[in-house]
């Protein structure tokens, strides 16, 4: 088992073995036995391996590696492999220390995620609005997608990632829909990417199909979940010439969704034609908001059960702070502080 840890814990650090092993001292070869479990590092050689890697040696012990399925990447072509290994590794680590914070409260059963059946791509507008109606949510703009998803089954890691990296759905031990999503997105990017991953997790009949299809589906029922049709209809109205700059920026504020992601939703609509559509773009990109609009903010949306999950273990003495701030990650002052924002951060979003 150690040596599964090991190998997680180096693509976390972006090491090559060949690099692990000169900082911590120790021959090429050996850290290739420690990795296939034919040899076992002494206590001294594991003290140097954890600090080399900036784990903790609870880390290296742990016994449970989780098992991750249909790991797909939503990223820029030009985002290193390198970056993506570190990533999935982290993405392992946070997946294990939650259902370590899990485990305090065996009776708890989280919900099950609902799917949807999509036969074209068109489908994703009906199909959404089933969804909203299943997860109760009426109307209204989501405040928090991260807090909504988790309530509804789907676990959240809002991860520190490199530029390149936007974010991934996988199901943990093929069964547990996870959603991985880069925290230093702006709020909209954010909220887009979170939207067509929870597409990929709620969607069914789409697995063979071809590539873009497939993300069209997923983008197009994530884009129909934050704004159904009736609501675009609602604040658009049903045909239009042409939008405003100053309407679609208030749009953005209030939904958390980019102009463009409004403009591309009202050409979905047929509230705009794509002539309409292109000539927007090209507004767009002559004003400069192609990289970067009016109102860029980064996001605030966190997933807040693990943290809770941890701080109700203490209250209820099934562990120490000190066992908490273990699983949690961070120093027992870090953990105290990080929750005591959390906390702050959840009931007051603009604090």
């Amino acid at each position: 088992m150690i040596g599964e840890r090991l190998k997680m814990a180096r693509a976390m650090a972006g090491l090559t073995m060949r690099e692990l092993a000169e900082r911590a001292r120790v021959s090429h070869q050996a850290i290739g036995k420690y990795e296939k479990g034919t040899a076992t590092p002494s206590s001294q050689v594991l003290i140097r391996l954890s600090k080399v890697l900036g784990v903790r040696m609870e880390f290296l012990m742990r016994p449970r590696v989780v098992e991750l399925s249909e790991v797909e990447f939503r990223k820029k072509k030009a985002a290193p492999r390198k970056n993506l290994a570190a990533i999935e590794a982290t993405v392992r680590d946070r997946i294990e220390r939650y259902a370590l914070a899990e485990s305090f409260f065996p009776e708890e059963k989280q919900a099950r995620v609902t799917h949807y059946e999509l036969t074209d791509v068109e489908d994703a507008e009906e199909k959404a609005k089933a969804w909203r109606k299943a997860w109760k949510l009426g109307w209204d703009p989501i405040e928090n997608l991260v807090e909504t998803a988790e309530a509804h089954g789907i676990k959240v890691v809002v991860i520190d990632a490199p530029e390149g990296f936007d974010g991934l759905a996988v199901w943990i031990d093929e069964e547990i829909p996870c959603l991985v999503v880069n925290e230093n997105l702006t709020e909209c990017r954010f909220r887009l990417t979170f939207a067509h991953e929870m597409g990929h997790i709620v969607a069914r009949g789409i697995e063979d199909w071809p590539e873009k299809r497939r993300e069209d589906a997923a983008f197009r029922l994530g884009a129909a979940f934050l704004v159904p049709k009736e609501m675009a209809y609602a604040e658009l109205g049903e045909k239009r010439r042409t939008l405003d700059w100053a309407e679609l920026i208030t749009l953005k504020q209030v939904y958390g969704l980019s102009i463009q992601a409004w403009i591309v939703r009202a050409a979905q609509l047929g509230i705009v034609s794509e002539a309409v559509k292109a000539r927007l773009f090209r507004q767009l990109g002559k004003r400069g908001w192609r990289r970067e609009e009016p109102g860029d903010k980064r996001t605030q949306e966190r997933s807040y059960r693990f943290a809770r999950l941890l701080l109700r273990a203490v209250t209820e003495d099934c562990i120490s702070e000190e066992r908490a701030a273990e699983i949690y990650g961070e120093s027992l002052e870090a953990f105290r502080r990080k929750v005591t924002e959390d906390r702050l951060n959840a009931a007051c979003p603009d604090h």
